[in-house]
């Protein structure tokens, strides 16, 4: 099993905030949605990455955040 790390990125002068997620099969990028709190940002990128490796038999069971501001979500499920 699998845990995604999710990690926030500051704008540039050509992008604006967004959050990367990523595990040993594969990474994805969103754009930060400020209807949404930061936690809840955090997860819909990891979302996103389950969506884009297609594991749609995994959910997310529980998410936290790291000493450098990261967040870590662990799965249950078979991948």
């Amino acid at each position: 099993m699998q845990a995604i790390t999710t990690k926030f990125i500051g704008p540039t002068n050509h992008r604006g905030d967004r959050i990367k997620a990523r595990c040993s099969a594969g990474s994805v990028t969103v754009s930060w949605d400020w209807e949404l709190e930061a936690r809840e940002n955090h997860v819909a990128a990891a979302q996103a990455l389950l969506g884009k490796l297609e594991w749609s038999n995994v959910e997310i069971i529980g998410s936290g955040e790291t000493h450098t501001q990261d967040f870590v979500h662990v799965l249950g499920g078979a991948a």
